[in-house]
């Protein structure tokens, strides 16, 4: 079986396959590597926030930069855990977006984005990491490359066996591979919520809510349910830890990038489906306009970090 461990974790560095970015002397992966690997998703996000594909461009270029920068900023302070490097993208572009919207850029933005970073449910991204959406604390906290299995998996609606490929698992073992992620993604947002709840109604249904997802045909009281219709925490708690019933790609979506994320989810997954399986460590570019420019985005991303790098 392979290693699980993360790199941080002092464990021996998993041996990068290909597909993965390789990663440089201070443990962050080569911008030019992650644009490879990522850079349609992200467009795909960004162009799904904005009003035209040139303002998605621009969005996605933007996110990629901050990502990038934001995580060597963590690893040379010694900050923990972070999340994976495609949904860290992703929420990126969800941060350049409010950043737009509060300062210069809102026009660029569609309606329905705007109207809903001016809501309570965004102002729950920006939190302490303790308010924040239960699925986003449940992914940081798993080790880099266990997140990353599921995200490509479950959101990106990768095979299985060509992630684990990707990842450097041994494909045989892929099927017990997503099963330990999942269940181990479950126990996380389990964990999260029972040590976050102050409500005294939310805790006495703490167990049962724990039982009733781990073991959903299992009759259930029916106070329990009447409960989650009303009580929106555990309701979101419970679309997290039931990872078996086909509504853990939403609930990640929805719960680490927020606006857009079953719409983001449909796009991925027509890409996915256009994609043979040994070629989808790089989905299609949906719209012409990437094509061209990818070049070019390519160098600005580049330029502007070796730029901070030297000031």
């Amino acid at each position: 079986m392979p290693d699980h461990a993360s790199p941080r974790d002092g464990s021996p560095r998993r041996p990068g396959p290909a597909g993965a970015p390789a990663e440089e002397a201070d443990g962050t992966a080569s911008a030019t590597a992650l644009l490879g690997a990522y850079w349609d998703a992200v467009a795909d996000y960004a162009e799904l926030c904005t009003t035209s594909p040139e303002a998605g461009m621009r969005l996605a270029t933007e996110a990629f930069r901050r990502g990038i920068r934001e995580t060597r900023n963590r690893r040379s302070r010694g900050f923990g855990k972070r999340l994976p490097w495609l949904p860290l993208f992703l929420t990126s572009v969800r941060k350049t977006a409010a950043d737009w919207h509060a300062h210069r850029h809102g026009d660029r933005l569609t309606p329905d984005l705007r109207t809903w970073l001016a809501s309570d449910r965004a102002a729950r991204f920006a939190a302490a990491p303790r308010e924040q959406p239960l699925a986003l604390r449940g992914l940081r906290d798993l080790p880099e490359a266990d997140g990353e299995l599921l995200w490509l998996v479950e959101v990106e609606g990768r095979s299985t066996e060509t992630v684990a490929r990707q990842l450097g698992y041994d494909p045989e073992y892929a099927p017990e591979e997503i099963t330990r992620v999942r269940e181990s993604f479950r126990a996380r947002c389990q964990r999260a919520h029972v040590d976050t709840l102050t409500d005294e109604e939310c805790r006495s249904y703490a167990k049962l809510l724990d039982a009733a997802t781990r073991s959903p045909d299992t009759p259930s009281p029916a106070d329990l349910w009447q409960h989650l219709a009303r009580c929106g925490p555990c309701r979101d708690a419970a679309a997290c830890m039931y990872v078996d019933g086909g509504g853990l790609p939403g609930s990640l979506a929805s719960g680490v990038i927020g606006w857009g994320a079953h719409l983001y989810l449909e796009r991925r997954r027509a890409a996915a489906d256009r994609t043979p399986a040994a070629t989808h460590a790089a989905a299609p570019t949906a719209h012409p306009v990437r094509a061209p420019l990818r070049e070019r985005l390519r160098e600005r991303v580049r330029d502007g970090i070796g730029a901070r790098r030297r000031k």
